[in-house]
């Protein structure tokens, strides 16, 4: 089931989403949908990357040569 969000911007902003939703081939809700995915997506991301660097510096990150990882997991 799809939900509505609304947004408020200025006339300038909405003028540019909608030519580079326009641009793309895409109905504004589509474009603002897929740019707000990809900004959680790169935020997760960003977090992952920030807590493997937490581990490396409290020296909880171990590393495994890909031969390593087959003969753990029983691969030839």
């Amino acid at each position: 089931m799809s939900t509505t969000i609304s947004i408020r911007t200025k006339a300038r902003e909405k003028e540019i989403i909608k030519l580079y939703a326009d641009f793309y081939g895409q109905s504004v809700s589509d474009f603002v949908r897929s740019a707000v995915m990809e900004k959680i997506e790169g935020l997760m991301d960003l977090a992952d990357l920030e807590d493997y660097e937490n581990r490396l510096r409290q020296s909880k990150t171990q590393y495994s040569t890909s031969e390593e990882v087959l003969d753990r997991l029983g691969i030839e």
